[in-house]
C-alpha cells in the first residue's frame, strides 16, 4: 500500500498494526487524476483491513480529518471488524473533524494525555442556484445529525450537548477536547499517562488552536522540513539543526562552513 495517509504497518498471527497518519482520502479537497495513481482509496484500505491475519488489532490515528465519506466508510468497517475482533484505537497526537469517530468504531480506545480530539459541524463547497445551496445545506444538516448519533453512542440526552460543542462558541469552528474532557464526554475509553502524542501535519488550517495544539502542527512542519533538507542532500543532523532554527542553509561551494559538531551537541542536550 502507498505510504501516504494510511497503510498497514504490521500484520502477524499475533497482532495487527494499522496507522492513519495524515488527512483522509489525501487532501482536503480531493484528488487529481494523476494523484489517484499513487494515492490509497479508502476502498482499498478497508479491503486491507478486511484481510488482517490477526486476531488483534492496534490503530494509530493521528489525522486532522479529511473527506468525510472515506471516514465513515473506514468506521463501519472497523466497526464491523470489532464484532470479531479485537480492535484498540490509541489517538497519537489529534484525531479531528471526521478523524474523531474511529475510536468509537473501536472496542476499546486510548488517548495520552497530550493529545486532542475536534468535533464540529461538517463543511462542503457548493455552486449553482439557491436550490442548489439549500440542498447542499440540508445535505450537511444530514451528515451532521448522522456524526451526532455516533458521538451521542445511543445516548440521547447527549445530542443537544454534542450539537452544542459541534457548533462551537463565539465564531470558533467546532470544539478542542483534551483527553479528559473527551473522556468524560465518552468518547474514549482511556487516558494514558505514558504515551508521548505525535506530531500532526495539516491541523493548521483550523482557527483558534490550543497551545498544545499548535505546539504539535510547528513540529510536524519541522519534520517535513527536515524530509524535504534530507531529500536535497542535507545530513540528519544538517536537516534537523536547520529544521529547529538553529543553523542556517549554507552554499555547498565553499560560501560558508557550519560547525555540525557543535549543534550536534546542542541538539543532545535537548
Amino acid at each position: 500500500m502507498s505510504e501516504k495517509w494510511c497503510y498497514i504497518e504490521r500484520d502477524t498471527p499475533e497482532k495487527s498494526v494499522v496507522v492513519i497518519d495524515g488527512i483522509i482520502g489525501g487532501t482536503w479537497y480531493g484528488l487529481t487524476e494523476e494523484e489517484n495513481l499513487g494515492a490509497v482509496s479508502a476502498k482499498e484500505f478497508v479491503e486491507q483491513l478486511n484481510r488482517l491475519e490477526s486476531d488483534f488489532i492496534e490503530l494509530h490515528v493521528n489525522s486532522p480529518g479529511g473527506s468525510v465519506f472515506d471516514g465513515l466508510k473506514i468506521f463501519n468497517a472497523l466497526r464491523a471488524i470489532s464484532t470479531r475482533k479485537r480492535v484498540h484505537c490509541i489517538v497519537d497526537g489529534v484525531a479531528a473533524s471526521i478523524a474523531s469517530i474511529l475510536p468509537l468504531a473501536c472496542t476499546r480506545s486510548i488517548m495520552p494525555a497530550a493529545s486532542f480530539l475536534m468535533i464540529h459541524n461538517p463543511w462542503s463547497y457548493a455552486e449553482g442556484n439557491a436550490a442548489h445551496f439549500r440542498a447542499a445545506a440540508d445535505e450537511l444538516d444530514k451528515i451532521r445529525d448522522t456524526l451526532v448519533d455516533i458521538y451521542s453512542d445511543g445516548r440521547p440526552e447527549m445530542d443537544k450537548r454534542f450539537i452544542s460543542l459541534m457548533d462551537g462558541v463565539d465564531g470558533a469552528d467546532g470544539t478542542w477536547l483534551s483527553a479528559p474532557e473527551a473522556l468524560e464526554l465518552g468518547l474514549v475509553d482511556e487516558v494514558e499517562e505514558t504515551i508521548r502524542a505525535a506530531a500532526c501535519a495539516g491541523i493548521e488550517r483550523y482557527h483558534n488552536l490550543p497551545p498544545a495544539v499548535v505546539k504539535l502542527a510547528q513540529a510536524a512542519g519541522k519534520r517535513g522540513i527536515e524530509r524535504d533538507l534530507r531529500a536535497l542532500g542535507y545530513s540528519q543532523v544538517e536537516a534537523k539543526a536547520i529544521a529547529s532554527g538553529k543553523a542556517e542553509i549554507r552554499h555547498r561551494d565553499g560560501g560558508g562552513s557550519v560547525d555540525w559538531q557543535g549543534v550536534l551537541h546542542e541538539l543532545q542536550k535537548q
